[in-house]
């Protein structure tokens, strides 16, 4: 026939559509090898009834029935899991804030030993400076040890001379009164030996007019005067004495002394050497105390925004786990149904060319 035209009449499955979302869910099996196959079979196997279904269909709504209930499974757990992570986030709120507290007393408790430790290592360098002084003075005594030892020879020799040269004459007045300006120069030679032996100022004071007197005119005062001056010279003199005989022993002090003072000072370093570790240990606890309040601080100050994201994906889930619900309903609604669901046909406009049509 030629010049007319006819409409094919063209089929949607809309059961298959029905199916589709369904079939679809079985993409999060556990088993992938078995997805495509399942997928596959499954259109045909519910479209007929239960009651209708051979043996092989039933097996296979056995098969999609445990694999749907086990994503259906999987999806509950991940909601119970996701309320899980929330309920322990907002449980450990209190160790968090607990643990700032506790982190701040820690914190004030390392700086308060930190300056111990810091008033201690100055205290300890103090020390070994001090020490340090006291063996330099040591060696320097006992380097001076030999110019000292003729100091005292020297210093022994002159108080002898003036002893014997100026103090005896004017003690016993035996200057002639025209050598009264050689008796004067005496005194001054006894008055300045005296101030050298560092005797009494009163004493060096009366010494001049007590010698000046002559002596059958001198008193109890004057005579008390000599006496005492004597003394204090020939006191001096015998400290010298015995100082210069003592040499050798005076050495061997003088190492002794060294010796201690090298010691004290070892003593010393070592204290401000220990001092040195335990102010570094405890700086480097009061900085890993500082590292830990800081961690703990950003715990709580996450904690918020944490929660907010744990909040977001349980929400997430739950729908998840809703629209899954939704498709196990639905496929058990399909699986249960009494009636066979045949084909739907729909009328679509695609016009087909009638057979011969064209022919000439």
């Amino acid at each position: 026939m030629k010049g007319g035209s006819a409409k094919k009449r063209s089929v949607a499955d809309v059961f298959l559509d029905r199916c589709a979302p369904v079939i679809a869910l079985l993409d999060e099996c556990s088993d992938p090898s078995c997805v495509k196959l399942l997928q596959a079979v499954a259109p045909n196997c519910l479209r007929t009834v239960k009651t209708s279904r051979h043996l092989y269909q039933t097996q296979v709504i056995e098969m999609l029935e445990k694999e749907i209930a086990a994503i259906e499974a999987s999806h509950v757990e991940a909601v119970s899991q996701a309320r899980d992570k929330i309920s322990e986030h907002n449980a450990a709120e209190g160790e968090r804030l607990a643990a700032v507290s506790a982190s701040e007393l820690a914190l004030v408790a390392k700086r308060a030993t930190h300056d111990v430790k810091d008033a201690a290592l100055v205290e300890a360098t103090s020390a070994v400076k001090n020490a340090k002084a006291v063996l330099a003075h040591e060696i320097a005594e006992q380097s001076g040890l030999v110019d000292s030892h003729q100091q005292r020879v020297a210093e022994k020799d002159g108080l002898q001379h003036v002893f014997e040269n100026d103090w005896k004459p004017l003690k016993e007045a035996s200057f002639a009164s025209n050598l009264w300006r050689k008796r004067n120069q005496s005194i001054d030679m006894v008055v300045t030996m005296m101030r050298t032996i560092d005797a009494d100022e009163s004493l060096v004071d009366a010494v001049p007019p007590a010698l000046k007197e002559k002596l059958a005119e001198r008193g109890t005062f004057t005579q008390k005067v000599i006496e005492h001056a004597e003394a204090a010279m020939t006191g001096h003199a015998a400290q010298l004495d015995a100082r210069i005989g003592n040499i050798d022993t005076e050495g061997v002090d003088r190492v002794e002394a060294v010796r201690a003072a090298q010691a004290s000072l070892d003593a010393a370093e070592a204290n401000k050497t220990a001092c040195q570790e335990a102010l570094d240990t405890c700086k480097s606890e009061v900085h890993e105390e500082q590292r830990t309040h800081k961690s703990a601080g950003k715990a709580v100050e996450q904690a918020v925004p944490y929660l907010k994201r744990l909040t977001k994906a349980l929400e997430q889930k739950e729908q998840q786990c809703e629209r899954v619900r939704a498709l196990v309903s639905e496929f058990k609604a399909l699986n249960d149904r009494s009636e066979d669901v045949h084909e739907e046909d729909i009328e679509l406009e695609a016009p087909v060319a009638e057979a011969g049509e064209n022919d000439e």
